[in-house]
């Protein structure tokens, strides 16, 4: 054990020598990736402008203004002039459906615009009203049987436009504030709004002339910090991944280039002859690289701790680009054994290491990312640059 830890300090110092015998190129490898960040560090910096607002307090919305606001104005909303289809067309529902027009001023449908005929079930009118959000207001799905008369107990369902994204659970890109898409400007309130008083017309027709008034409010929102470019956080998201990328590739070029030119020199062959074991010059390589890089590594840490994640904890965001390196190194220890001439594994290695940031552009779509399964988002994070972007994606909402 001893012998194996000699040979492996000997091989270290000689790894180390090499790298000193080259200054300019130690240099551009720990100066491109500083110069990299420096652009993660102006865009903070013009960040400089930040208030501090007063609690903000909502003006209130009553059964007058959900009965406006079910048009809005605007070209691609002209609510009245889009029909409102429904699903069964029975007698009782269509009865329903014309208080609804009623009180709405919107046409109703039982029936599909393209063919004329009645949808045959409440899953082809989804269907079409899916592919043609254009062509119609909506849908409402009634869950009532051939019953002659309207059940004093209705269940419905309101089935609006698909871009809600009704499945996330928290917004893709937050801001900081309130939130002010409110559902009652979109048609979903009013439509309900419009359903329970035709049912509730539908059942009690005397004393229900008129509407029953309904008045809401949004809840107040308390002080915050706002940014002067809400879209910081964002841009660095988005950036942080390519310019890492970029910042890291002469580093991840010269590795691979070593290593095969070592390879093409027949030093490795001629140290194993020598009774060298293989994992030890692997390690040797590995713990350099890591050594190294980690100069670079600590300033991309400190960087992103003091200006971009103020509130997280620095010794988290060290371990993950501790990995990341690692990760980094291994994945140019794998290509360069594809190689045996040293320039063609040094420009192969460029291209492989720009390529493997190319799934996460592809998955970037908020829509794409959750359609992925835990294995396939573990299968991307094997590529190293993939796997921070996914992790830049990940951080950035919280």
């Amino acid at each position: 054990m001893a012998n194996r830890f000699r040979q492996f300090r000997q091989l270290l110092w000689k790894n180390f020598l090499l790298q000193k015998r080259r200054p300019i190129g130690t240099a551009f490898e720990i100066g491109i990736p500083i110069v990299v960040m420096g652009i993660l560090i102006l865009i903070p910096l013009a960040d400089n402008d930040r208030s501090q607002d007063e609690k903000i307090c909502f003006s209130l919305f009553t059964e007058k203004t959900l009965g406006e606001i079910i048009v809005p104005h605007g070209e691609i909303h002209q609510f009245k002039k889009l029909p409102l289809a429904f699903y069964p067309a029975t007698k009782t529902v269509a009865e329903l459906m014309a208080r609804v027009e009623n009180i709405t001023g919107v046409s109703t449908v039982n029936r599909s615009i393209a063919t004329g005929k009645q949808w045959s079930s409440a899953a082809s009118m989804a269907v079409e009203i899916s592919a043609n959000e254009n062509t119609y207001v909506g849908a409402i799905e009634f869950y009532i049987g051939e019953e002659s008369k309207l059940p004093k107990q209705v269940r419905y369902a309101i089935h609006l436009s698909g871009y809600w994204s009704t499945d996330a659970a928290y917004p893709s890109y937050p801001s900081p504030g309130p939130r002010r898409w409110s559902a009652y400007e979109y048609g979903f309130l009013p439509l309900q709004y419009a359903v329970d008083m035709a049912i509730i017309q539908n059942h009690d027709p005397i004393n229900s002339e008129h509407l029953i008034p309904v008045k809401m409010k949004q809840f107040p929102y308390p002080g915050y910090t706002k940014r002067k470019f809400d879209w910081v956080m964002l841009l660095i998201s988005i950036m942080m991944p390519l310019l890492v990328t970029l910042g890291l590739m002469y580093s991840s070029m010269t590795i691979i280039k070593e290593l095969v030119m070592e390879k093409q020199n027949r030093l490795k062959e001629s140290m194993k002859m020598m009774g060298l074991a293989n994992w030890i010059h692997w390690s040797a390589w590995f713990t350099k690289n890591l050594l190294f890089l980690l100069i670079t590594g600590i300033v991309m840490v400190i960087v992103l701790k003091v200006l971009v994640f103020t509130h997280s904890d620095g010794s988290v965001i060290f371990v993950f680009f501790l990995l990341y390196l690692i990760a980094t190194i291994l994945f140019c220890f794998c290509v360069s054994v594809f190689f045996s001439r040293p320039v063609l594994g040094m420009l192969f290695g460029a291209l492989i290491w720009i390529a493997t940031l190319v799934p996460y552009f592809v998955i970037f779509d908020d829509d794409k990312y959750r359609s992925l399964t835990r294995s396939q988002k573990a299968g991307a994070c094997l590529l190293p640059n993939t796997c921070l972007g996914i992790a830049g994606k990940t951080v950035y909402p919280v």
